[in-house]
């Protein structure tokens, strides 16, 4: 997806988003120790149009270290099934309890570089932009619609503008 050209501030520079950020980055092991809680972040805590995350459940670690998403603080999480993706849950992770939080498998991960970065990439996941590309390319059957290749094929020609 290319983002209309338009005029950007002098000394900005514009990229594609794979080289700003960490698309679905792979889970990571940390040293956490059973019956530790650590936070949850269903789907429904996520708040639409860009409003932020709710509240976190806590849960202990090892029923969530598997068949869950894995997520940092200063994460975004992006919703990849519908209507979630077209409703615009995105948001950035706040401080977490413990080094990692865990969350619903509905959603994309993505990790940009340090706030403000963080901050711009969340924004731009959250254009109605990026729903229309979403809506699409959804696959699977009406009402479970997923953009499962969202971040790898859709937006990986994306410039952050």
């Amino acid at each position: 997806m290319r983002i209309a050209e338009h005029a950007i501030p002098p000394g900005w520079v514009s990229t594609p988003l794979l080289r700003a950020a960490e698309i679905n980055p792979k889970a990571a092991r940390f040293d956490i120790s059973v019956g530790t809680l650590v936070d949850f972040l269903p789907m429904r805590a996520v708040r639409e149009n860009f409003g932020g995350v709710g509240q976190f459940h806590a849960r202990p670690f090892e029923e969530v270290r598997r068949g869950f998403t894995q997520f940092q603080a200063g994460d975004i999480v992006f919703a990849k099934i519908t209507p979630c993706m077209e409703n615009g849950k995105v948001a950035i992770v706040p401080a977490l309890r413990a080094t990692v939080g865990y969350g619903s498998t509905e959603f994309h991960v993505v990790r940009a570089g340090p706030a403000p970065l963080e901050r711009w990439v969340a924004y731009f996941l959250s254009r109605e932009a990026i729903r229309r590309l979403g809506r699409r390319n959804m696959t699977g059957s009406a009402g479970q619609a997923m953009w499962r290749y969202a971040c790898s094929n859709g937006l990986q020609e994306g410039n952050l503008r």
